[in-house]
C-alpha cells in the first residue's frame, strides 16, 4: 500500500506520493560475491490534504535516511552481475500538519526500519560501471507519523577505487 491508496475512513483532496530520490554511497566488496555499502538516501516530499472522519487535514513531509546493506552479487561473466541487498535504515521525517482549519504545525518523528532490495549492473571498463535498483522500505514510519510501504528505482554510476 502507498500513502495515496485508498484508506477505510479517509477522502483524499489531493495526493502525491511519488517524488526524486537521490543518494550518495560508499562500499567496500570484500570478494566477487560479497560486499557492503552505506549512505545517505533522500526519499523526497510527499504531501496530502484529505478527511478524516469529516475533519479536513492536510500534511507535508520530507524523508531522509542513513542505511548500510549487506551485498550479494552474482556474477554473470566478466562484466555484468546481478546482486541482493538486505538491511538497515534510521529514517526521519519532517514536515508540516493541519487539523482542521488550525495552522499548520511542526511535525517531526524518527526511527529504524529494514531495507531490502536487488538490482543489475554491468562495468564498462575495470573501475565505471551501471547499476540499476529496486528497493523497498516496508512500513516506514510508525505510530504517530502513520506508516507507508516505501518502494525506489535509482540508476546509479559506480566507479571502484
Amino acid at each position: 500500500m502507498q500513502y495515496c491508496d485508498p484508506q477505510p475512513g479517509i477522502v483524499f483532496t489531493s495526493c502525491d506520493d511519488t517524488g526524486t530520490a537521490w543518494r550518495a554511497l560508499a562500499g567496500y566488496q570484500f570478494s566477487r560475491y560479497l560486499g557492503v555499502e552505506g549512505g545517505y538516501l533522500d526519499l523526497g516530499e510527499f504531501s496530502a490534504t484529505f478527511t478524516k472522519s469529516g475533519t479536513p487535514q492536510s500534511v507535508s513531509m520530507q524523508t531522509r535516511t542513513g542505511y548500510l546493506v549487506g551485498i550479494a552479487t552474482l556474477p554473470l561473466g566478466s562484466t555484468f552481475g546481478v546482486f541482493a541487498e538486505a538491511g538497515g535504515l534510521y529514517w526521519s521525517l519532517k514536515g508540516q500538519a493541519a487539523l482542521g482549519g488550525a495552522p499548520p504545525g511542526n511535525l517531526t518523528n524518527n526511527g529504524f526500519d529494514f531495507i531490502g532490495g536487488g538490482g543489475v549492473q554491468a562495468f564498462l571498463t575495470r573501475n565505471l560501471g551501471l547499476r540499476a535498483l529496486y528497493e523497498f522500505i516496508p512500513n516506514l514510519g510508525n505510530g504517530d507519523s502513520g506508516t507507508v510501504n516505501v518502494q525506489v528505482i535509482t540508476a546509479s554510476v559506480i566507479w571502484k577505487f
